[in-house]
């Protein structure tokens, strides 16, 4: 399936766009995927894709993970976001896109955001061109940046840098 909203490849039993973050939206009648409240095709009320699928149940509450929360601050550029799973942040791609969009240094697609149950927060740089780089301190002398497409962990209260935007890493648990 192609996301309405970002033109991504997901696949067909997707809730939400992995690579934008926006609810997928279904027409009940034609089954075509759609943006705003009516079906382009034939009027109709778009609901979610969780709620158009009839197997989608909720989990036993024994079998859900706790995700901590995820926020990354920077108080000098009045920045303070909070971060879901699978979340991409990018100067047009991402729920923060609009927040991202005036710094040109980050790229379109810059770092995505990963949750492993086993391992916690994971990083990965997706081919950004100016980078991104992890520190336990503000001072960025002889600090590598992270290879492209591996995943990284990361802990609270460490420093992220996207390009040359620093932000704090804190997670709660």
């Amino acid at each position: 399936m192609i996301c309405i909203y970002c033109k991504s490849e997901i696949e067909n039993d997707c809730f939400y766009c992995d690579q934008c973050g926006k609810e997928i939206l279904i027409c009940p009648l034609c089954g075509k995927t759609g943006k705003g409240k009516k079906c382009i095709n034939d009027g109709n009320t778009l609901v979610s894709a969780k709620q158009n699928n009839p197997n989608a149940t909720p989990m036993n509450t024994s079998m859900r993970t706790s995700v901590p929360v995820l926020r990354l601050v920077n108080t000098t550029l009045n920045i303070d976001i909070t971060i879901r799973p699978e979340e991409i942040i990018g100067r047009l791609h991402g729920n923060y896109s609009k927040i991202f969009s005036a710094y040109h240094q980050i790229s379109e697609r810059h770092v995505q955001f990963l949750f492993n149950p086993n391992q916690g927060w994971m990083l990965q740089d997706l081919g950004s061109t100016n980078g991104t780089a992890l520190n336990h301190l503000p001072e960025w002398q002889g600090v590598a940046k992270l290879k492209p497409q591996n995943q990284v962990a990361i802990q609270s209260y460490r420093y992220l840098l996207l390009a040359n935007i620093e932000l704090q890493i804190i997670i709660n648990q």
